[in-house]
């Protein structure tokens, strides 16, 4: 069941078709990508001291295509694909992560594991209390939100449950994914979902529960990869190259904490070449086009 949460969460940067570089990057989206992001940022500003990156508070999905197409970002972040009548307004789009998706409750909540049959009955209300006779809180996200289709998808009774706690009057709701994140840890015994990239990128302090037994999967060894042409361009009409002489395209591989771990450049005699398409493999191999 986890499989189901773990591989239909995806996170999504887009750029209006007309998008010219700038010396201050806007940012602005889902909150799910926000910490992430952020690292990813700081670590950019590292290897191009001329560049600021201003980071938006959440805007959900919508939010952030709404910002892109008028102009308030540079960069939109999303958890979902684009519609059809957003990618016809002239967005484009880039997959770079598929986060987990996790089970959680608040840090003292004396519990490790839940089960689907249990989610369906918290959700629906038959269920009300932990083993301890601890209050258990669901903490609800609103029905368009990615996360709450999601938790449909785990069985018909779920999805049913979910109906039943969106329509059950005093149910804790959470507007974005930082006050989600946050309501969950203040509240003991709470119940709901946090994807894992939230989660570790804002030092969130949250018990993660094993669904059925199985946990999300965590790869500690994975980090961030970023290519760089090495061309750099005047904010002219005519986009100047001002380092042909000069370029040279690199690889950057980035800990999760935005660390720069490595940086593997291209041969002398290939450094006309700019680095322009990455493909990254399940064993970690990463491919590149020139």
């Amino acid at each position: 069941m986890m499989n189901v949460l773990r591989t239909a969460l995806c996170m999504v940067a887009i750029m209006a078709g007309n998008a010219v570089p700038a010396d201050t990057l806007r940012i602005g989206g889902t909150g799910v990508a926000l910490g992430g992001m952020g690292h990813l940022a700081a670590a950019f500003e590292q290897i191009h001291p001329g560049t600021t990156i201003d980071m938006l508070p959440s805007l959900g999905s919508g939010g952030g295509v709404k910002e892109l197409l008028a102009g308030t970002v540079d960069v939109g972040l999303i958890s979902r694909p684009l519609k059809a009548v957003e990618d016809e307004a002239g967005t484009s789009a880039k997959i770079y992560a598929f986060p987990p998706l996790a089970v959680v409750t608040s840090l003292g909540t004396q519990v490790d594991n839940v089960t689907t049959e249990d989610l369906e009955a918290m959700y629906s209300g038959t269920m009300s209390h932990w083993p301890d006779g601890g209050v258990i809180w669901v903490v609800m996200r609103p029905a368009s939100e990615t996360d709450t289709q999601l938790l449909r998808t785990l069985s018909d009774a779920m999805a049913v449950a979910i109906d039943l706690a969106l329509d059950r009057r005093g149910l804790i709701s959470a507007t974005n994914d930082q006050e989600n994140a946050k309501t969950l840890e203040a509240l003991y015994g709470s119940i709901g979902l946090v994807a894992l990239c939230q989660i570790k990128a804002e030092g969130r302090k949250l018990r993660i529960l094993t669904l059925d037994r199985k946990a999300p999967e965590v790869r500690e060894d994975f980090g961030l990869v970023a290519a760089s042409g090495g061309i750099i361009a005047a904010l002219d009409d005519d986009r100047t190259k001002l380092n042909l002489d000069a370029m040279l395209s690199n690889l950057t591989y980035l800990a999760l904490d935005g660390t720069i771990e490595e940086q593997a450049e291209l041969f002398a005699d290939l450094h006309w070449n700019s680095i322009r398409h990455l493909a990254a493999y399940a064993d970690g191999t990463i491919a590149f086009a020139m």
